[in-house]
């Protein structure tokens, strides 16, 4: 009895011994990918505390001073919170554009997205031409903006040409929107979806990168999971709600920051910036910045906030 008492403590102290030897295995493989990740981020740090870290927080004592330029240098006089009011209150269209580029964020969001989303879906699928089609969606990320504002300028210039040569009357023989509001349906529902139709060509150029991270992320998807969830008699429409959409739900993350300040990168904000810094008035400069900074900042972390709550690991 005693021999078996023993070899059953030895077994007792193998096993646990090997569970904590998997326990530091696991323990070293995720400081070892703290450490890749570090290494990977590493050029980035180093660039912004080398060349950027400076130029920021002077331009954060910029947005309390009045700042003029003189033949010696830059003459300082300390105005405390005076640009961060003029940026608000005295400017005539700061404030506006601001607001009207954060609701333009807002709408855009959830529409780029599910945009993204499906096309990505559509490409991951299996057809001939499938290689052009993914091109096809990513060329306007490749041309630079002065290009694709050319090609929307004179994409409005032809519109105008067979608006006057009688073509557009086909289009015009259909309206969508009253036709929704006769089959009462709510009315801010029926424009916000006839601006978004009006809009189709914004949401195509602006949607190249996020279909790119979509379909990325379900590429990853283990091909197991389709195969388990078509034996137990799944539908596709099942299968995207089920696997899908969980699986590349932590991209809605990445997605979702690129998309914000992608929009505020585009805004008419930095247009005012650019004016106020032209016409030497670098304070309002750096206190426009800091505000532009802070609502795109603010609207990342709320967005964040909500889109984490649902998002599924599927290592955790």
């Amino acid at each position: 009895m005693e021999v078996k008492e023993l070899n059953q403590n030895k077994h007792k102290v193998t096993n646990q011994s090997k569970k904590e030897s998997i326990n530091k295995k696991k323990m070293s493989y995720k400081k070892q990918k703290q450490v890749w990740g570090w290494i990977f981020v590493s050029p980035w740090v180093i660039g912004f505390l080398v060349f950027f870290l400076y130029p920021l927080l002077q331009s954060f004592l910029f947005s309390f001073y009045n700042v003029k330029p003189t033949k010696n240098g830059l003459v300082t006089t300390y105005v405390g919170l005076d640009k961060y009011k003029e940026a608000l209150f005295v400017h005539e269209s700061f404030l506006r554009t601001l607001t009207e580029s954060l609701l333009e964020a807002l709408i855009n969001l959830p529409i780029l997205l599910i945009f993204s989303l499906l096309i990505a879906v559509l490409l991951n699928t299996e057809f001939k031409g499938r290689t052009v089609a993914r091109a096809l969606f990513f060329i306007p990320v490749i041309f630079n903006s002065a290009a694709i504002t050319t090609a929307m300028g004179g994409g409005e210039a032809l519109r105008e040409v067979m608006e006057t040569a009688g073509i557009g009357v086909l289009s015009r023989a259909f309206d969508l929107e009253s036709f929704l509001i006769n089959a009462n349906i709510n009315e801010t529902f029926v424009t916000f979806i006839a601006g978004t139709i009006e809009k189709i060509y914004v949401i195509i150029t602006f949607s190249g990168v996020q279909i790119l991270i979509f379909l990325a992320g379900l590429q990853s998807v283990p091909g197991h999971l389709y195969e388990a969830a078509k034996i137990e008699g799944a539908t596709s429409y099942e299968m995207f709600w089920k696997i899908t959409l969980p699986m590349v739900s932590p991209l809605l993350l990445t997605a979702s920051v690129f998309t914000i300040v992608d929009s505020f990168l585009r805004s008419p904000v930095t247009d005012l910036m650019t004016e106020a810094f032209n016409l030497q008035n670098y304070g309002l400069n750096a206190s426009m910045s800091w505000l532009y900074f802070a609502t795109n900042m603010i609207l990342l972390a709320i967005v964040l906030g909500i889109i984490s709550r649902g998002v599924f690991y599927y290592d955790e």
